[in-house]
């Protein structure tokens, strides 16, 4: 199994990982940067934390950003509403991602380093605000991730932003991906470990090698399997913490510079994005 690789932050903000970084988590979150653009694709389970009861297959879980010089998809995965329940929400980040990518559209920055700081310390911010005037706390720590990709500034871009929840507070932490890093981040270190090895396991789910993907086709191709070797029985047996919580509706976007964000045509979400 791959172990778990903590990323190495250098100065300037952006971080060395290996080929075989991955964050593990129940759900799959898989992206390609190409020559023609940016490729992005998850599952569309959802589970009850607790109880790993299907809440739905079909949640979105990709995003589009449309603004002056920034054509970006960006992906939530983890908790991404915090509060004790329905009724007692902090902080919903599929309302307040959109708002905070609105706010940023007000002033043009060119450098990407200092989007994803200024984006990261704008949720940051109102989400303490909003932790400080609810009252509540939780109960036990929990974490918020947002991946995002695409066209800034005319150049294909890679980041995510790491959201850790305390008791009573909230930290994020920007990083930027090196252009050369297309490793999954999301998903089964596991099940990953074995596609890359070409186990007989998952044989059917090997081709195209993440390293051979260049084009926007070989991208999606990838994509797909990456996430339905993560449904397959076999994955189930391997690894059943992560992957009985993925499943469902595959979704996958792609982000060009001539067309910015479109779903790929029988991979839209049920609501069609």
């Amino acid at each position: 199994m791959t172990a778990t690789v903590v990323p190495v932050r250098h100065d300037d903000g952006q971080f060395y990982i290996p080929s075989d970084y991955c964050i593990p988590m129940s759900t799959v979150i898989t992206w390609f940067r190409t020559v023609e653009g940016f490729v992005i694709g998850s599952d569309g389970r959802n589970s009850d934390a607790e109880t790993h009861q299907v809440i739905t297959d079909d949640a979105q879980k990709i995003f589009p950003v449309e603004r002056p010089h920034v054509r970006l998809a960006y992906a939530l995965a983890h908790t991404i509403r915090l509060g004790r329940a329905a009724d007692q929400v902090m902080f919903d980040f599929p309302t307040e991602v959109p708002r905070a990518f609105e706010v940023l559209s007000a002033r043009r920055r060119t450098d990407w380093q200092l989007y994803l700081r200024a984006l990261a310390k704008t949720l940051s911010e109102r989400l303490n605000a909003s932790r400080n005037s609810s009252g509540l706390t939780l109960d036990k720590p929990t974490e918020t991730y947002i991946f995002l990709g695409g066209y800034f500034e005319k150049r294909v871009k890679v980041g995510h932003i790491h959201f850790r929840h305390g008791a009573v507070s909230s930290e994020a932490e920007p990083y930027v991906h090196p252009p050369e890093f297309n490793a999954p981040p999301f998903g089964s270190e596991a099940v990953f470990d074995l596609i890359s090895k070409g186990d007989s396991r998952f044989s059917q789910y090997s081709e195209p090698k993440r390293k051979n993907v260049f084009t926007l086709s070989e991208a999606i191709s990838r994509a797909e399997k990456d996430i339905r070797a993560h449904c397959d029985l076999e994955a189930l047996k391997l690894d059943p913490d992560r992957c009985r919580g993925i499943g469902g509706r595959v979704q996958i976007a792609t982000v060009t510079f001539t067309h910015g964000f479109r779903w790929v045509r029988g991979f839209e979400p049920v609501s069609g994005g």
